[in-house]
């Protein structure tokens, strides 16, 4: 009998496992709402002078209001964040739909810190009787939650003082932060500030614009000041001086006409200062920072004050910008060798410096690794073209070749293309250098980012 062949059989439904087929979700349905939660909190913008108030049915409404537009579920999740609404601006021109959108805001916003830019600046033509009434309301409102106020951003001018903000106001032991902008000031606003027990961070002006000088803080506990000072002003020394001993960041700008711009005398000792940023090396001769780890200078015509700051100091740089640098490249290059720690450095050269040879000659001292041997990130603005590309593009290889310390570098030019040199920076690129080539428009709008102000 012939052997029997055994032939296969189709499998059963119970011996085929399963496949689960699971619903066409999209991934982000999947995300815990904790995560999501989080995520949410990233899509906030960022509250400037140009952030206008909340919108609905509108292509300008942002984050918090759209996105309880999307679904029930975002709805439900936004709604039970209450630091979501904790972030608003104020407008002028606040109508009734303004003022009810915003009151919402605040109430959902429950018990919150709150972030609120009040804006007083805005000049129109016509009656502004029909935004009053609603302007007052919302500020009277506000104010009754001083107490939840982290922090608040003030943008003013005289045609329209925000009084009703500042009538009764009460304690405000979670404010940390103050802002003053629009270059117009009142005198209702020196005193109620004086008693804020928890206030660290102070901006007295917007940028290059005329600060408050006659104002009451609790100077003592200042971790950040910002401000600028005109001729006719007291000036940045007696604050420093009463926040000597707690400042950790500031921001000193003066006009060259101010008396103190020009003395020398001044002897000034910040120990705990981490982060300088100053024009014309204002106060760099008697100044004594041990802590310094970051020096923006602007319009330096020579680098001799910056080296005798670090010498004087004992500081170790961390970064540097030298923005609108006129300094010869002799002087920059022994400037570098006081920085052997120095992991982040950004110049911008001026466009009216005599000597146009200056970037090439940096360059030259840069291609070798004996000169600030960490760095890490570069930025390299030069306006005037004057700078080598294929020189440019030699002494970033020379420098990721060799170490491999260089992670980044940003290129600012004005009309000049890198053209090759470029291709070879974006060949990098792919070996994991982070590269960036901007024209001018681009590039200046990146340069005033250095500042942080």
């Amino acid at each position: 009998m012939a052997a029997s062949t055994s032939i296969p059989q189709p499998a059963t439904d119970a011996a085929t496992p399963q496949l689960l087929e699971e619903p066409d979700v999209a991934p982000i349905a999947r995300l815990p709402p904790e995560l999501l939660g989080d995520i949410f909190l990233l899509t906030l913008p960022t509250i400037t002078p140009s952030t206008v108030g909340p919108h609905l049915s509108n292509p300008r409404s942002t984050s918090p209001w759209s996105l309880g537009q999307v679904c029930s579920q975002w709805r439900v999740l936004a709604l039970s964040r209450a630091t979501l609404w904790a972030s608003f601006a104020v407008p002028t021109k606040t109508t009734a739909r303004v003022l009810y959108l915003l009151t919402v805001q605040l109430e959902r916003s429950r018990q919150a810190p709150l972030h609120v830019l009040i804006k007083c600046n805005t000049r129109w033509r016509g009656d502004r009787s029909r935004y009053e009434q609603a302007y007052t309301t919302i500020l009277q409102t506000i104010a009754r939650e001083c107490h939840r106020w982290r922090m608040i951003w003030l943008e003013l001018n005289a045609t329209w003082p925000p009084k009703a903000l500042f009538e009764n106001l009460g304690k405000m032991p979670l404010l940390t932060e103050l802002k003053l902008g629009g270059g117009v000031y009142h005198p209702f606003i020196p005193d109620v500030f004086a008693n804020a027990p928890s206030l660290c961070r102070v901006t007295l002006s917007d940028i290059g614009r005329r600060s408050v000088h006659q104002i009451l803080l609790p100077w003592r506990q200042i971790t950040t000041y910002k401000a600028t000072y005109l001729p006719g002003h007291i000036g940045h020394l007696p604050k420093l001086s009463a926040a000597a001993a707690t400042l950790v960041e500031c921001d000193i700008d003066i006009d060259t006409n101010h008396p103190d711009a020009r003395r020398h005398d001044l002897t000034l000792a910040l120990p705990r200062l981490r982060r300088l940023v100053v024009r014309r090396e204002y106060l760099f001769g008697g100044l004594t920072t041990p802590a310094l780890r970051e020096l923006y200078v602007a319009s330096s015509p020579t680098a001799h004050s910056i080296i005798e700051l670090i010498v004087r100091s004992t500081c170790v740089l961390t970064r540097l910008t030298l923005a609108r640098c006129a300094a010869p490249a002799n002087e920059i290059v022994d400037l570098l060798t006081h920085t052997p720690a120095l992991t982040t450095l950004e110049i911008q050269f001026a466009c009216d410096t005599p000597d146009s040879g200056t970037p090439n000659a940096l360059l030259a001292a840069l291609a070798g690794a004996g000169l600030v041997p960490r760095l890490a990130a570069l930025a390299w603005a030069d306006f005037t073209d004057s700078t080598d590309r294929a020189a440019f593009a030699d002494m970033v290889e020379a420098r990721w070749r060799a170490a491999r310390r260089l992670r980044y570098v940003a290129v600012y030019t004005c009309r000049l293309r890198m053209k090759a040199s470029g291709l070879r920076l974006r060949a990098l690129m792919r070996e994991g250098l982070d590269v960036v080539i901007l024209n001018a428009r681009k590039g200046r709008t990146a340069i005033k980012r250095w500042r942080e102000y």
